[in-house]
């Protein structure tokens, strides 16, 4: 987590104290803004991150197509999600990889300070269940002397690379013990079809571990040490259709799709800052879960008139829209 790496930060508060906050000074100031949410505890002026060696990335790009065969293509997903815990925590690694109407692409699989053979032969029990199902893939090893050049390799020079804004997006945290449980699992995975049956969505997913990474004690959501992905829907604004068939389209996002994920993951939490705007879910306990309450303390001390506002930020719930747009006091 980025989080987890923050060492510092320099901060004027509401009335105009300029403060520093790290693990030994103003100490909760430092918890609440290390994963607490939008910056709305004070006013950020900087932050001191740790530093990583770099070295090689070992990695390759898999690709399979939809089938002739549906249910057997969501069984190899099924199997994907599976074997996903063994994969992340042999690093531990990662894995970026898209679930979209036409099939499966996984363009970052990163393993640090490796090649793309270690890599192949951690995958090899993915790719045998690929072969027993009859799936033909695609695999291209790849190999790079440093994380910068991998991933301009993927993603582009920078922001640069960045998708468009006009972006429609959800989030859920994909929970371990969802995946390995094979009930579960099938449930999680006939929730995820449910939006490439649509044809307008696509699932990005995040593979990862971050259980035990040392770290300051932090404000980050505690489900994230136990998610195996952070996955995320989306869809592109589309301006040669009406504005109001995109917006049936977030209605069936919030009202439909993402409910039946958030079902099939209870209790898993959902990534604060890539929600829709007009999501309906239950935004204290899914964004800050039990750390909320603290979150509320730290927030009244520093910023005790509630200046800094967001809409689903630490404490918004203190102020309310009238009919102009206006926010207000309640």
């Amino acid at each position: 987590m980025a989080a987890d790496a923050v060492l510092e930060w320099e901060v004027i508060t509401a009335d105009g104290k300029h403060l520093v906050a790290t693990p030994s000074e103003n100490s909760d100031l430092y918890w609440a803004l290390t994963g607490g949410g939008p910056g709305t505890f004070a006013v950020v002026l900087s932050m001191t991150t740790k530093i990583f060696k770099d070295g090689p990335v070992g990695s390759g790009i898999l690709m399979f197509n939809m089938t002739s065969d549906p249910a057997n293509y969501w069984g190899a997903i099924e199997d994907l999600w599976a074997y996903m815990p063994t994969y992340v925590d042999s690093g531990p690694n990662t894995w970026d990889f898209a679930l979209t109407p036409q099939g499966f692409q996984a363009l970052a699989i990163t393993v640090l300070d490796q090649n793309s053979t270690v890599v192949e032969k951690l995958l090899q029990p993915f790719f045998e269940i690929l072969t027993t199902r009859g799936i033909k893939y695609s695999w291209t090893p790849t190999n790079s002397a440093n994380y910068l050049a991998y991933f301009t390799s993927r993603f582009g020079p920078g922001v640069k690379g960045a998708g468009p804004a006009t972006v429609q997006l959800a989030s859920r945290l994909i929970p371990r013990n969802g995946v390995t449980n094979s009930t579960s699992n099938k449930m999680i995975v006939q929730a995820m079809k449910a939006f490439n049956d649509n044809k307008d969505w696509v699932l990005g997913c995040h593979a990862l571990n971050v259980k035990n990474i040392k770290h300051p004690d932090n404000a980050v959501l505690p489900q994230w040490r136990e998610a195996v992905a952070t996955c995320n829907i989306v869809s592109y604004w589309d301006w040669t259709k009406t504005p109001e068939y995109m917006h049936s389209r977030t209605e069936l996002l919030v009202n439909t799709l993402i409910p039946a994920l958030e079902k099939a993951t209870p209790g898993a939490g959902t990534y604060l800052n890539e929600i829709d705007a007009s999501w309906k879910g239950d935004w204290k306990k899914e964004l800050y879960g039990i750390n909320y309450n603290r979150l509320v303390n730290i927030k009244n001390k520093y910023d005790p008139d509630h200046v800094f506002y967001a809409p689903t930020a630490i404490g918004s719930d203190s102020w309310m829209t009238d009919a102009s747009g206006r926010i207000c006091r309640k």
